[in-house]
Formats: structure tokens, C-alpha cells, sequence
């Protein structure tokens, strides 16, 4: 638990003061589309889902959007959380993995932003990018499983992870089935 702690002050001093920030030019669109939840907003679609591989961008907000309006505040403290959560699953996946040296190393690069600032940065991308990331995390953790035990059931989580994580962040996992294959 204290590797963890140390994690959460990586992360809050890496990304801390961006709670601070303004919305960048993409982000406008998010928050129209927050307004505008039914009405098409670009590549976001219609609806609180939308379409496309984009879908799903605006979601995550909505309650958001109903508790604190356009205080973006709130907006970037979701991500923050969200970026934390993602560090842990990092840590602990590349520590099962390839044991507990690698995976801090991997835990503070990550938290530390060397790997995944610019989808934090942008709300437009910070949710999905996070969820990636935790999907891909995931699925890699379930096919170590089976390159260890080859035992069907892993294989199966790890494709319905993939098919998760394409559902959610179809533009930045699609290309991961040729791991599974």
C-alpha cells in the first residue's frame, strides 16, 4: 500500500496543478455536446452514447455536466482519479507480469507522465484514453494467463476484453487482434 501512496503523490504532483486548466479546442466540442446531448456534435454523434469510433467521448461527463455545469474543475479532478486508478492497474499488471522491480518502474513512468500526459491533458481523450489503457492492461494480464496455463478460460477473457476495449476506444485498440490471433 505504500508503493501505491507513492503513486498517488506521482500523479498529483505530475498532474496536480492541470486541474487548474481551461478547456483546449476539442474540448469545446465535448461541452457542447453536454449541452446539446441529443443534437450531433462532429465526430461525437448523437445521443448520450454517440456514434462511431469516438462514441462514448461525452458519456462518462454527463453526470458531471448535471452536478457541476462547466466547471472545469470537476472535469479534470474525474480524470485525475481516473489517471490514478489507470497508474494502479499499470503497476500491478506489469507487476504480475514481470514481477514487482518492473512493475514500479513501469507504475512511476507512467504516473510520473511519460507515457500518457497528452490524454490526460485533453478532456476529449482523457476518459477513453485511460480506459485503453486499463482494457489493454487487462488484456494483457488475461493472455500472460493463458501463454502460462493454457487454459481456455483466459484466452476467452482475453479476446472479450479486446472486444470490450474496441467498443470503448475503437481508435486506439482495433489493431490488437493480431495479439490475440
Amino acid at each position: 500500500h505504500s508503493f501505491i501512496f507513492f503513486l498517488l503523490i506521482v500523479v498529483l504532483l505530475s498532474y496536480g496543478q492541470l486541474v487548474k486548466m481551461y478547456v483546449w479546442q476539442d474540448d469545446n466540442a465535448l461541452f457542447f455536446k453536454l449541452a446539446h446531448i441529443k443534437e450531433r456534435a462532429g465526430y461525437l454523434g448523437e445521443g448520450p452514447f454517440g456514434i462511431g469510433p469516438y462514441k462514448y467521448t461525452a458519456t462518462p461527463y454527463i453526470p458531471i455536466y448535471h452536478l457541476f455545469g462547466f466547471e472545469t474543475k470537476a472535469y479534470f479532478a474525474f480524470t485525475l482519479a481516473l489517471y490514478f486508478i489507470t497508474t494502479i492497474i499499470v503497476y500491478k499488471v506489469f507487476s504480475s507480469i514481470l514481477g514487482g522491480t518492473a512493475g514500479k518502474i513501469a507504475g512511476f513512468l507512467y504516473a510520473a507522465g511519460y507515457v500518457a500526459s497528452d490524454g490526460f491533458i485533453r478532456l476529449f481523450n482523457s476518459v477513453i484514453t485511460s480506459l485503453s489503457i486499463i482494457l489493454i492492461s487487462i488484456l494483457t494480464y488475461f493472455y500472460w494467463k493463458f501463454y502460462q496455463s493454457k487454459k481456455a478460460i483466459w484466452y476467452f477473457l482475453s479476446l472479450a476484453t479486446f472486444f470490450l476495449a474496441i467498443e470503448f476506444a475503437r481508435a486506439r485498440t482495433h489493431y490488437l487482434i493480431i495479439i490475440i490471433i
